[in-house]
């Protein structure tokens, strides 16, 4: 196991192992709220406060959630073109 393995949750190892896939979600349950947060906690243990306006409207304390991660293939080349595009200003 890698370094990175090791510091990385297993909750992200596990759908890394999924065949094929680039993207993953990780699952939980709205645990309780705090002012104008959610608590979310994973299945692995982690919490992650969460802009309860962002929750759907159904997502009350008790209720699994799901946050699904992917990469964004075409926001990574504009992101990376706008980038060398200011480096070229830069270097002129």
């Amino acid at each position: 196991m890698t370094l990175i393995e090791k510091q990385t949750p297993a909750s992200v190892l596990s759908a890394r192992k999924e065949i094929g896939r680039k993207d993953f979600s990780l699952r939980g349950v709205v645990d309780r709220h705090e002012g104008d947060y959610a608590v979310l906690v994973f299945d692995d243990g982690q919490r992650l406060l969460w802009p309860r306006e962002q929750l759907p409207a159904d997502a009350r304390e008790g209720v699994a959630v799901t946050i699904a991660l992917s990469v964004d293939l075409m926001g990574t080349e504009r992101r990376s073109a706008r980038l060398k595009g200011l480096l070229a200003d830069i270097n002129r």
